[in-house]
């Protein structure tokens, strides 16, 4: 009874000098464990690290639309599920994230097949990885939030209450307070969904927006007060922080120098973009992972799910806001922050090496020749949109 509730819980000591513990969420005679997470000892607060993914909608350059492109969807397919097996493997966990367009083609062509044992792509991330599948939305072509988590729901998944991404500044593009009244559909009129947890605030085309690399949870105050916490506010935010290798790293090092303070929370994403997803970027991203498996086994980072993130703060933090944000001593990762509803990517398809750097202090990535040539020829690419660098173009 490890937790004084009457109930038996189950702690599985580990070759590598740790301890996992496996919640008994049943009763003591009926038990159900959830699932396994590292004890740490007192005093060393944890970095919680999620994985996260989004899929564009059709008008984001580099986007086919999937509903008319059955070889696209079947390729994207493939690298979605070998990126999740990727994942599961090293048991961590995987927000998958995506707009109306990646949906459609699921509904249109997806009956499932052998690598995801007869079921389609997002039933085998929820069902079989156990990884959550939360709606991204660009609010174009007449499709709000609510209609994405529709779709979601239309190919057999339950979408979680989760905001994969949204405008939080400047103030007066702010999304907040639309997503605190959000409740149907537009589209779908008649499909209910509400947003609960916020993740991945930024500004549009991730220009400037370092103010908000936040670690940590906590109730905007406001638009203009964003980084101020009130717990009277409708809905919280997973901090996304300095969304890469590079913001894990810094809050490794925090902690590894005693900087973080014991009872706050403290969060970063690893971001990456849907059409990345080739063997090599699997293979490059395993081989990240593989670089955090002694802070991992030691309990110094949790791999969790944005919503698995979120309970933990609830039941193990008791709800206490912590808002740590960027402090601008490391470089950016490969381009800018976390995804918002703008889109784009913050992880590029190279990797950089654990500490190591290939961007800019200012969010964008260092300036690729291909950006310099294209740049004032009035089409916003999809390098110019991840970089962040021709707003000529991309305004």
């Amino acid at each position: 009874d490890f937790r004084g509730t009457g109930k038996l819980d189950l702690i599985c000591g580990e070759f590598r000098d740790g301890f996992t513990f496996y919640e008994n969420i049943g009763t003591r005679t009926a038990p159900v464990y959830a699932a396994g997470r590292a004890l740490v000892s007192a005093g060393v607060p944890v970095i919680y690290v999620n994985i996260a993914s989004h899929s564009e909608d059709g008008t984001t350059p580099g986007y086919p639309d999937f509903s008319t492109d059955k070889a696209s969807f079947d390729t994207e397919r493939a690298g979605v599920v070998a990126f999740a097996n990727m994942i599961a493997q090293h048991q961590a966990k995987y927000d998958y994230q995506s707009d109306w367009n990646f949906l459609l083609g699921v509904q249109k062509y997806d009956a499932g097949d052998a690598s995801t044992n007869g079921k389609n792509v997002l039933r085998y991330l929820s069902e079989d990885l156990g990884f959550a599948v939360d709606p991204h939305s660009h609010e174009k072509n007449g499709y709000n939030y609510a209609d994405v988590a529709y779709l979601i729901k239309a190919n057999g998944v339950e979408p979680s209450h989760v905001v994969g991404g949204f405008i939080a500044s400047p103030a007066d593009q702010s999304k907040l307070s639309y997503l605190s009244t959000l409740t149907h559909g537009s589209k779908y009129p008649t499909y209910e969904w509400k947003p609960e947890i916020l993740w991945g605030g930024g500004t549009g085309n991730h220009v400037n927006e370092s103010a908000l690399w936040i670690s940590g949870i906590w109730h905007p105050k406001s638009a203009s007060s964003y980084a101020v916490d009130d717990p009277s506010a409708p809905l919280p935010v997973v901090g996304h922080y300095e969304s890469g290798w590079n913001g894990l790293d810094q809050l490794l090092a925090l902690q590894g120098e005693g900087k973080l303070t014991e009872g706050n929370i403290y969060t970063v994403t690893i971001m990456s973009d849907q059409p990345d997803f080739t063997d090599s970027y699997v293979s490059a991203f395993s081989a990240k992972l593989d670089e955090y498996a002694d802070e991992t086994a030691a309990g110094k980072i949790v791999w969790a799910t944005i919503e698995e993130t979120y309970d933990a703060w609830v039941d193990s933090y008791g709800s206490k806001a912590s808002i740590l944000p960027w402090s601008g001593t490391t470089t950016a990762d490969s381009g800018p922050s976390a995804h918002s509803s703008t889109g784009g990517s913050s992880s590029g398809s190279s990797l950089p090496p654990k500490g190591g750097s290939s961007g800019s202090a200012s969010g964008g990535s260092l300036l690729d020749p291909s950006v310099k040539a294209n740049c004032g020829n009035g089409t916003c690419d999809k390098l110019e949109k991840t970089s962040g660098l021709c707003p000529t173009d991309c305004s």
